[in-house]
């Protein structure tokens, strides 16, 4: 079988770049496709799709490809366009993406590329679905692209397990009205009685989605409190938007 078509890498740019515009249009949707099997990954594919060079390649990495990454990279992309399908998108974004790879414009092709080498580096596949999330609110034009470049960064470095608890800090401030308030949420007696796990809560505030409050700011005699920052209330809303995220990793000791 020629390298051509068995090697992940030559799953051009270009080719994933001409289904995004069209992600609407396909009937692509399948339930928990990040559960697959590797080597079932190409029965998700409807025959409806068969003539987009994209899934026809994909789909012979998955058949005669050797490298479980060259798979697995694959199976990141389509868990990827899943997500991706799976919300509103805005026509005039999608429009604007679709007349830019028409034209093959740079910047485009730029915004995709840095997408898949994203996708290529986690080892996650819940990862691809915060990424798709993200890209949603680029094409809606919710963040802008240096914003979106920024969102990968940290999505790079965070730990699926640290979410839930993330969260947890999300739903307190949310019940108290103080989630642009982190100081006023401490002086709550939810606040004050929280239990911060100081080892998740300090790698979440390292890339931006907390901030720390030391004891002696306050008056308090425990250990260092923490709140959301902007970007950890919006990080909290993209979470929410994935079902198992806040579900299937609660930390146990």
């Amino acid at each position: 079988m020629n390298n051509e078509l068995t090697n992940a890498d030559n799953i051009y740019i270009k080719d994933l770049g001409e289904v995004i515009p069209t992600i609407q249009k396909n009937n692509l949707l399948v339930n928990d496709v990040e559960k697959l099997d590797l080597d079932d990954l190409g029965d998700v594919l409807s025959d409806a799709v068969e003539f987009i060079p994209y899934f026809n390649k994909a789909k012979k990495v998955i058949k005669f490809g050797h490298s479980i990454i060259e798979k697995f990279n694959i199976k990141k992309q389509f868990v990827f366009l899943f997500q991706l399908q799976n919300g509103d998108l805005d026509e005039k974004g999608l429009e604007k993406r679709n007349k830019a790879y028409q034209f093959g414009k740079k910047w485009y092709f730029d915004e995709v590329e840095q997408t898949v080498v994203f996708l290529h580096r986690t080892s996650r596949v819940e990862k691809a679905k915060i990424m798709a999330e993200l890209y949603r609110d680029l094409i809606n034009s919710e963040i802008t692209t240096e914003g979106y470049r920024e969102y990968l960064d940290m999505v790079d470095q965070i730990y699926i397990q640290d979410i839930p608890h993330l969260l947890e800090i999300y739903h307190k401030q949310s019940e108290t009205n103080t989630l642009f308030d982190g100081k006023a949420f401490l002086e709550t007696e939810q606040g004050k009685d929280f239990s911060f796990n100081e080892i998740r809560c300090s790698r979440l505030k390292s890339i931006g989605l907390l901030k720390q409050y030391h004891p002696m700011s306050y008056g308090f005699s425990l250990d260092s409190y923490f709140s959301l920052s902007e970007y950890g209330m919006y990080f909290c809303e993209i979470f929410r938007r994935i079902d198992n995220l806040n579900t299937e990793y609660k930390f146990k000791k």
